[in-house]
């Protein structure tokens, strides 16, 4: 794939770059190769989705299943019907549909049609010692994921202002001992008064000192030692301090954005730039879950192909 094209390719296939290799681009690759689609992933070792230590909501693994072995799973589903994979870095995107140029940051260059970015997020994670020890261990992102096995637990939640405190009202889903860490960041005023009435009639605790110490076992966090003395014993903790999505690749080609920078796409995934997708969490600034950006991303690859049929 490393030689110049103009218009249809001279073999009638539809080639398509994506741009990450998460779940959705991995989902798109797939339902591009069985396509016959000549499909190319340019991924790098860093997924969100590596993180997960266990998920429990992608259907058919009832006993659950770990994000590194998800991830390979869906590799290797995808290579068998001829995905190509590289690991590396793009550096740009330049020209238009059916003549785009995927450039790497190391030189090398990959014609398409087509390019899919699904390049993820990046969680913020809390200002706390030794925070890269507890990212996807101790300290998790996404209760939806993995707040059942956390079901009559002691959880403690960092954010600020209303945000934390609508999520720490859906931690009640689970439990009714969850604690509020501002970790120095603002101050209980700021939450609104009708949220602060909720989070007392919750018994919801809203703490403003920051953290000293975690108290773990290996990765796990079991407490927090605040700076004013303060001891809050925890089986969990969980960040709702956002996300930033990974777009600035996208955005430099002229692919339209939200106020947080996350891409604006149609119902087929579909930018402002014509023959430019986007699918998974990149576009989804409200639920980040593995099967929506799957189910994006079959339904990119399905709406590509059929244009490229159509009008190619």
């Amino acid at each position: 794939m490393a030689s110049r094209h103009t218009g249809r390719p001279p073999d009638g296939r539809c080639r398509c770059v994506i741009i990450g290799g998460g779940p959705a681009g991995l989902a798109c690759g797939l339902y591009f190769s069985r396509l016959n689609c000549e499909t190319v992933v340019i991924f790098r070792e860093d997924q969100r989705a590596r993180l997960i230590p266990h998920t429990w909501n992608v259907p058919g693994y009832p006993d659950g299943i770990a994000g590194d072995e998800l991830i390979e799973r869906c590799k290797a589903h995808a290579r068998r019907y001829g995905a190509a994979f590289v690991n590396g870095e793009v550096d740009q995107v330049r020209g238009t549909m059916w003549n785009f140029e995927v450039c790497l940051t190391d030189g090398r260059e990959f014609p398409a049609c087509h390019v899919v970015f699904a390049t993820g997020v990046e969680d913020i994670p809390p200002d706390i010692p030794r925070v890269h020890k507890y990212v996807g261990r101790g300290l998790r992102h996404c209760p939806i994921c993995d707040g059942y096995e956390a079901n009559g637990q002691r959880l403690a939640i960092f954010g600020t202002g209303n945000r934390v405190a609508r999520h720490a009202l859906y931690l009640t889903t689970f439990t009714d001992r969850v604690t509020i860490l501002l970790n120095g960041q603002g101050s209980p005023d700021d939450i609104d008064p009708a949220l602060r009435e909720d989070l007392a009639r919750y018994g919801i605790r809203c703490l403003p000192a920051r953290v000293a110490e975690v108290l773990d076992e290996g990765s796990e966090i079991r407490g927090f030692l605040l700076e004013d003395g303060t001891l809050l014993e925890v089986d969990r903790a969980y960040s709702a301090l956002g996300i930033r999505p990974r777009s600035e690749v996208a955005q430099r080609l002229g692919v339209a954005v939200d106020e947080r920078g996350f891409i604006k796409v149609d119902a087929y995934g579909a930018t402002n730039v014509e023959g430019v997708y986007a699918v998974g969490d990149v576009v989804n600034a409200d639920y980040s879950q593995v099967v929506i950006g799957m189910g994006q991303a079959a339904t990119a690859a399905i709406h590509i192909h059929a244009r490229y049929l159509s009008e190619g």
